[in-house]
């Protein structure tokens, strides 16, 4: 297999793509799902990647969230969302605010994407309780898709 963009006229179009080594295809971007073997034979790895992390009592949040929310906000922006949204106490409005943003974001770039986002807040004290919330929004091809978000 290679691993390159797919090219237009001789100019990269869109993000490296996985391909066969003898045609334009199957053109993977991004792995979709865990467990997942079909490429397997051109070196994608079915195998997660999992890591183990100790979060200590400075950590008052974690944000997963897909591509596509990472691809219409920056890290700063996230962070200064979950943190307006921490102070209303609701990590289902830092998860949605998250997700509209990065919508929104996408929209005024002509990007579509899908975009999730799970918040995680800890409470405050020696409990470390973990309230946790989860979003996604998916840009329609419609105009009144765009015009929800951005309300």
């Amino acid at each position: 297999g290679r691993v390159c963009p797919f090219m237009l006229r001789g100019k990269p179009l869109g993000p490296p793509r996985v391909w066969s080594a003898a045609d334009w295809t199957p053109g993977l971007a991004v792995a979709r799902s865990f467990g997942d073997s079909a490429l397997a034979a051109l070196g994608v790895s079915a195998v997660p990647e999992i890591g183990t992390y100790e979060l200590d009592s400075s950590f008052d949040h974690v944000v997963l969230a897909s591509d596509g929310v990472w691809d219409g906000i920056t890290d700063d922006e996230a962070v200064a969302i979950v943190a307006q949204s921490a102070r209303a106490g609701s990590p289902q409005a830092a998860s949605a605010e998250l997700c509209r943003r990065a919508l929104v974001a996408l929209h005024s770039a002509t990007r579509k994407d899908n975009v999730t986002a799970l918040v995680v807040t800890f409470a405050s004290g020696t409990s470390r309780r973990a309230a946790a919330a989860r979003s996604a929004l998916s840009l329609m091809d419609t105009p009144a898709a765009v015009d929800a978000a951005r309300a």
